[in-house]
């Protein structure tokens, strides 16, 4: 190997360290190529339900989940989710409702050469209609190890969304299967309003980092950003779950964030489209600008770490005009590091110019917190590229927006300033992919969009900016009062 090739991949190795803090990917010990966004970060891809329960056909539902799950391993995906319940001491592969069938035994799912010779993951969460005891335990922990399946680089990860069942599951693997215990992962589900109040939610996730592995949150959660970042910094994986829709969007903007995404079909999609449309935006070479401060206390060097295109670089943290890098602990809507914006003082982080393909558009993201909404007869950029042309996601009279200069004019996405305060933080997204809408989201919930258009967003040689709108090449305007924790800007095209 050339020592040119080798200086680059240290050099990428060491950006992702200081862009994902000083915690380890989720998955580095796993064998499997697990789906790797090109900024290297490992985000496994999930088959939601992942099996067939239709029609109390017990030999038809076993054809059917065993052709879920091939096809879901031809797509490439990384996790295969199976529901496991219990009825009459056997233990099945079912959603487990009160209206829902008892699909295929999970011992003749697990006896499949196809499935048992790949490399995916069984992400196998317990249904709680009947009794997790002891005994369902063993039982289930004897059929997936007779199978073959667990092991310390294929481990098999144990979800629930009730903890007393996953303590039991812990306790049950140390006593009974003790050689294992390297080989099955614990996972801990959320609802949409976790555990209660912020600071509560996030010292349980603390709470919970000492004996489970992975926690997962409805994609829909309040102040998701903090749970993300305090269950990153304690050694947890992260799973969002459930996409089935703009699967496309969702997949891009949490390639660098989280450690797995769930995948379901829906509207006019099918699961196995959706799992595919995952699958190429995670992986495809669109990055422009990436930073995520959550991760990053300036340190020694005092520099802000961030990729341009896929290239590290830095800016140092004390330039006249830069905002303050502020670090926050439990309690707060975000954790971690946030730079705070003052347009009292011109504050603003001036990258580099960044184009979309000549035919396509962007996808841009951030996590905000507002300082200031009262912006009457004026307007705060949060990120522009908008100089006569490209774009910008910023506040304007009565309208949070997200904008592209398209065939001659500016084109808006909007939502409405009334839906928003300054206690809690956002995750933003605005997106136009050069054919059909522009288009923004909030917290998983979507603007206004626009009418459907046709051609690329017009090109300009402005660098981007965060905190004020770029004139030219050395001048800004329109400065934003708030924090901003995470910038994310993409190459978008049509899908």
């Amino acid at each position: 190997m050339r020592i040119g090739r080798i200086a680059k991949i240290v050099s990428l190795l060491f950006v992702v360290v200081m862009l994902n803090g000083c915690y380890s990917n989720f998955w580095n010990d796993v064998a499997r190529e697990i789906t790797t966004s090109p900024n290297g970060h490992k985000i496994a891809i999930s088959c939601h339900n992942c099996y067939s329960a239709m029609a109390g056909d017990e030999s038809g539902d076993l054809v059917r989940t065993l052709s879920s799950i091939h096809d879901a391993q031809n797509l490439g995906v990384d996790l295969i989710e199976l529901d496991v319940v219990s009825d009459a001491g056997l233990v099945y592969v079912s959603h487990g409702g009160a209206n829902d069938y008892l699909g295929p035994k999970l011992v003749d799912v697990l006896a499949d050469t196809a499935f048992k010779n790949g490399d995916q993951m069984l992400f196998m969460e317990l249904k709680k209609t009947t009794s997790m005891d002891t005994l369902f335990f063993v039982d289930l922990y004897s059929i997936i190890f007779a199978a073959g399946y667990a092991s310390p680089v294929r481990p098999v990860i144990i979800r629930s969304f009730d903890e007393n069942a996953l303590n039991l599951a812990k306790s049950v693997l140390g006593s009974n299967f003790s050689g294992y215990t390297a080989s099955i992962k614990f996972s801990l589900l959320y609802g949409g309003g976790v555990k209660g109040g912020l600071e509560t939610s996030q010292n349980h996730i603390i709470a919970v980092s000492n004996k489970f592995h992975m926690v997962e949150f409805a994609r829909n959660t309040k102040n998701l950003f903090s749970y993300i970042s305090v269950a990153k910094t304690h050694g947890l994986g992260v799973n969002i779950f459930t996409y089935d829709s703009y699967v496309e969007v969702w997949s891009a903007a949490y390639r660098n964030e989280i450690d797995a995404i769930t995948i379901e079909g829906g509207g006019s999609q099918s699961r196995a489209q959706n799992l595919t449309l995952a699958k190429s935006v995670i992986t495809a070479d669109t990055s422009l600008l990436y930073t995520n401060t959550d991760r990053q206390n300036g340190g020694d060097n005092n520099e802000l770490y961030y990729f341009d295109r896929l290239e590290v670089k830095t800016k140092p943290l004390n330039t006249s005009g830069f905002p303050v890098l502020e670090l926050l602990g439990v309690g707060e809507d975000r954790f971690g590091g946030s730079l705070v914006f003052n347009k009292n003082q011109a504050n603003y982080i001036r990258f580099h110019d960044v184009d979309n393909d000549a035919s396509g558009g962007y996808l841009v993201s951030a996590v905000v917190n507002f300082d200031d909404l009262n912006v009457s007869n004026t307007t705060q950029v949060i990120i522009g590229k908008a100089d006569g042309s490209g774009f910008s996601l910023e506040l304007y009279e009565s309208v949070l927006r997200f904008g592209v200069h398209i065939n001659g004019a500016y084109r808006y996405a909007t939502y409405p300033i009334t839906k928003l305060n300054g206690t809690d933080s956002y995750h933003i997204v605005g997106a136009y992919d050069g054919h059909g809408s522009v288009r923004i989201w909030v917290n998983d919930e979507e603007g206004s969009a626009t009418a459907s258009y046709s051609g690329g967003v017009t090109r300009n040689g402005s660098a981007v900016v965060v905190g004020a709108d770029p004139q030219g090449n050395a001048d800004q305007r329109f400065y934003f009062s708030g924090k901003v924790q995470l910038v994310n800007v993409q190459k978008w095209n049509n899908h």
